[in-house]
């Protein structure tokens, strides 16, 4: 099967390709060959240098680089792994490969990659869709094509899980780390009710979840993120490329038809174009539509605000949804408003959308060690000189253009105790994944100090009550992502049901009263 493909692939080359390959194949050989540290250091620098002449497209952390090619920062190797068995068993064209080597300036626990890959040609499939009505035959019938080969793949096992049988990223979930690995379909189903929101009728969902769950699904090589932002078309229409197969794996058959209508679901041409690809999978989709209204994801209105196309067309060219630019849409609140002693958790953009710089801050004004005088501290983890550390600090809220929320969570009743009592408890938090978290979090991260710090603070019946942490972090997180989301519509305007603050009323914490309910 490997020498058909590669004959196959021959055939689709022109006479210029052939010509390249045979340029670059000797320089390239020869540079592979060089230690991969020496090569990880020449592509930071590139890297650096490509970024004053080209946007860092914050959504997937990939970097346009010159000579035409592309890089990317990974966590682990299941997207270099991913292209190259796509690269072995399929004629679908995605990105070459050309290196993939280790930062060696990363944390060894959480170590860094740079994938680079050749770069391919062609308009975004959502920006081709919205520029004007296409014939999307050949659209059509690559998609099929692709589809049709990754189904011929056989699964070595009945597990849910990336190429290899492990984790794997879910962007369906908004999951910030990988999830999985599952034994087989039906205990990924059983998962996908553990992501549901706790006050949502979980008996009306299991008897609805029948119609779709209780069928016998194909196991099949999934890309797992099949969106019009994935999809390269050349002006005719036909696929000149699939890219971004961080969350590919083996997944239900039906698995990228619901993903790529949940992400279209705002743009109809993209609807026809999957219902024309995909075979039927009306009640797979009803089903998932249901459990998307009810999990931990973010907002369930539309990505785009609909009248602002020129801001459509400008997300669409940057490949990302959530913009790091100053957000504008979203008011900031008075500081009059935060409480003297008051203790709040605080969440600062990183990678929009998906993660944030988890802070806990205590409101209280005090003369820094500069002599200025500042509203409160931070106390957070921080791995800003190059390993974790705790960190007790004067910080100005409103100073941050980073900031996206605060809510108070607990308050600090006496007012003779000072913030050194709180750094009490919390210095000597261990930079490492807690016990309790361990099998959940693959590793440290400030969220997980976070966490630890309220589990602390809770224990002691002391400055905060929160009875469950998950339940926190939930509430927090989707709130972020709701003010991100807005902040990102240039055209959003407010409205009475949408809170346009970055100051919020948290229901899952609360200062300890000192008398448990």
């Amino acid at each position: 099967m490997h020498d058909r493909i590669l004959v196959e692939r021959q055939r689709k080359l022109t006479t210029a390709d052939m010509l390249s390959q045979a340029i670059w194949y000797l320089p390239r050989m020869l540079w592979l060959s060089l230690p991969s540290s020496w090569r990880a250091q020449v592509y930071k620098y590139l890297i650096m240098f490509a970024r004053k002449h080209y946007p860092l497209n914050r959504a997937t952390f990939t970097t346009r680089l010159p000579f035409q090619m592309y890089s990317k920062l990974c966590y682990d190797p299941v997207e270099r792994d991913a292209l190259a068995f796509i690269w072995r068993h399929t004629t679908i064209p995605i990105p070459r490969i050309i290196d993939f080597v280790k930062d060696p300036s990363s944390d060894p626990k959480c170590p860094e990659y740079y994938l680079i890959t050749s770069r391919v040609e062609g308009k975004l499939l959502g920006q081709w869709l919205w520029e004007k009505p296409h014939d999307i035959t050949l659209v059509v019938r690559d998609l099929k094509d692709a589809l049709t080969q990754l189904r011929s793949i056989p699964p070595s096992s009945n597990a849910v899980s990336s190429l290899y049988g492990g984790e794997f990223y879910c962007p369906r979930l908004m999951a910030r780390d990988p999830i999985g690995p599952f034994a087989d379909i039906k205990t990924f189903h059983e998962f996908l009710f553990s992501v549901v929101h706790f006050h949502a009728d979980h008996n009306a969902l299991r008897t609805l979840a029948q119609k779709s769950h209780s069928k016998t699904h194909r196991l099949c090589y999934t890309h797992g993120d099949l969106n019009y932002t994935n999809i390269l078309v050349k002006e005719d229409g036909s696929i000149s490329g699939i890219i971004d197969w961080q969350a590919a794996g083996w997944l239900p058959e039906y698995w990228d038809h619901c993903a790529a209508l949940w992400h279209g679901r705002k743009l109809f041409q993209m609807k026809e174009v999957i219902k024309a690809a995909f075979p039927p999978y009306d009640e797979e989709l009803e089903v998932e539509q249901a459990l998307w209204k009810e999990s931990d994801h973010p907002f369930g209105a539309p990505l785009f605000h609909p009248d602002s196309i020129d801001h459509l067309t400008d997300l669409l060219s940057q490949r990302y949804i959530f913009k790091a630019a100053p957000m504008t849409s979203v008011q900031w609140f008075n500081p009059e408003e935060l409480e003297e002693n008051g203790i709040y958790a605080t969440l600062f953009t990183n990678n929009p959308g998906i993660s944030w710089h988890w802070i806990l801050y205590f409101h209280r004004e005090h003369r820094g060690k500069s002599g200025k005088v500042s509203p409160g501290y931070k106390l957070h983890a921080t791995d800003k000189y190059g390993a974790w550390r705790y960190e007790c600090a004067s910080q100005d809220l409103l100073a941050s253009a980073t900031l996206v929320i605060v809510g108070k969570i607990g308050a600090v009743v006496d007012n003779t105790w000072g913030v050194e009592f709180l750094d009490e408890y919390l210095k000597n938090i261990r930079m490492e994944v807690p016990q309790v978290d361990r099998g959940s979090e693959p590793r440290f991260t400030c969220r997980v100090w976070f966490r630890e710090a309220i589990r602390t603070f809770n224990a002691a019946q002391l400055f905060v009550r929160c009875p469950d942490v998950d339940a926190l972090e939930l509430e927090l997180s989707n709130r972020a992502r709701l003010v991100e989301y807005r902040s990102s519509i240039v055209a959003f305007q407010p409205t009475a049901d949408v809170p346009l603050t970055r100051l919020i009323a948290v229901k899952n914490a609360r200062p300890w009263s000192g008398t448990p309910e």
